[in-house]
């Protein structure tokens, strides 16, 4: 489920930064109502995407993967903590 979030919001971040980038240099024309570009600019805004996609992805999962470290981290040293506070058992050779 986490890599799904991942591929979703990479996707749906590069999706907005590059038609931001892309209606920022005036690609995009209007003829009536539907947006058009030329065919060497669609498959540049395509490979783009792509490419954009995939390191937002990999940004994402590393920044997951940190917080996950951490925080199996913090749990170690709590338990190592609550055991150091708890007595040890007597052991009886019977």
């Amino acid at each position: 489920m986490k890599t799904l979030l991942i591929v979703l919001s990479a996707a749906v971040a590069a999706g907005l930064i590059c038609y931001t980038v892309f209606n920022s240099v005036f690609c995009f024309g209007l003829m009536g109502n539907q947006v058009v570009m030329k065919i060497d600019v669609f498959i540049a805004f395509i490979a783009s995407l792509g490419i954009l996609a995939a390191m937002l992805a990999l940004a994402f999962k590393m920044a997951l993967v940190r917080s996950d470290n951490r925080l199996v981290g913090q749990l170690e040293s709590r338990i190592v903590e609550l055991e150091s506070r708890s007595p040890a058992p007597d052991r009886q050779v019977g």
